[in-house]
């Protein structure tokens, strides 16, 4: 494959590691504001933001490797390697989410860098085509390294400061423990061609199609993470507002359908459940 084209999908895979890691460390700092059923619903979105953020990764990085054969992936130890990262996603926000210190914050980051190791594992082990893959346990070794480190740093780093540079610094630098880890990883893969041939329609997903795939999904799952979160600063908002004794409209368009608080309606001294209209 040409080298451009690999840098290209290198380059992608990363942006999306990136976005991916700032959205669910966006979304835990909701994770650590709420309890019960809510507390609950923050850390399964972070989680799947950080977890298919983790899977897109791989499997369009995965596009710049050519092993000299046609590549299918099995669909059953794709979605394993899906639910791996999602897990050890939840897992290491559920520890952080808890009192912040040292010994957690490492046992969160310890986990997190389980998760994605295991994730690019069970994905490379997933892959189906004419030739032999093997590890130099080396940097197998260092993979794992790079993924623990720079997931303990990543929430240490989240974890000292609630301000948006903060949060960029812990996004990159878990963007980079992903990243950082698949290529030192695939720098200890040796390809050994074989005699048996994969041929086209084998069963499996193709890369391209897979890869499509799986970057449409995340991209819904991280807007739609994103949205939760504006829905979520809104409710605060309004709680302030009220808490300060103010009345509020809401216009919803293009209907023009007008919505005033209880409190508004109050003093404007109208009934409080009686429709209006803003025409």
């Amino acid at each position: 494959m040409h080298l451009h084209a690999v840098s290209v999908f290198n380059g992608l895979s990363f942006v999306v590691a990136v976005f991916a890691a700032w959205t669910a460390l966006d979304l835990f700092q909701q994770v650590r504001s709420h309890q019960g059923g809510a507390r609950l619903a923050w850390l399964a979105t972070a989680a799947a933001a950080m977890g298919g953020g983790i899977w897109s990764m791989h499997f369009i990085a995965m596009l710049g490797f050519d092993p000299g054969s046609p590549v299918r992936y099995d669909l059953a130890l794709t979605v394993v390697s899906f639910l791996l990262a999602t897990a050890g996603s939840s897992l290491a926000f559920l520890i952080a989410a808890g009192r912040a210190d040292t010994r957690r914050m490492i046992l969160a980051g310890l986990v997190m860098g389980a998760g994605i190791c295991a994730m690019h594992y069970v994905g490379m082990a997933a892959l189906r085509t004419s030739a032999a893959l093997s590890y130099a346990p080396g940097l197998v070794a260092v993979s794992a390294a790079v993924a623990l480190l720079a997931s303990i740093a990543a929430l240490f780093a989240v974890n000292q400061d609630r301000s948006r540079l903060w949060r960029l610094t812990a996004a990159l630098v878990l963007g980079l423990a992903v990243a950082g880890m698949h290529h030192v990883a695939m720098a200890a893969l040796t390809v050994t061609p074989v005699q048996i041939a994969v041929p086209l329609d084998a069963p499996g997903a193709p890369p391209l199609m897979l890869a499509a795939a799986v970057a449409g999904v995340t991209v819904l799952i991280l807007f739609l993470a994103l949205a939760v979160a504006m829905v979520d600063q809104r409710d605060k908002l309004i709680a302030i507002i009220d808490a300060g004794g103010v009345g509020y409209w809401e216009l919803a368009l293009p209907g023009q359908d007008l919505w005033l608080s209880g409190r508004a309606r109050k003093y404007l001294g109208l009934p409080r459940r009686e429709p209006l209209a803003a025409r």
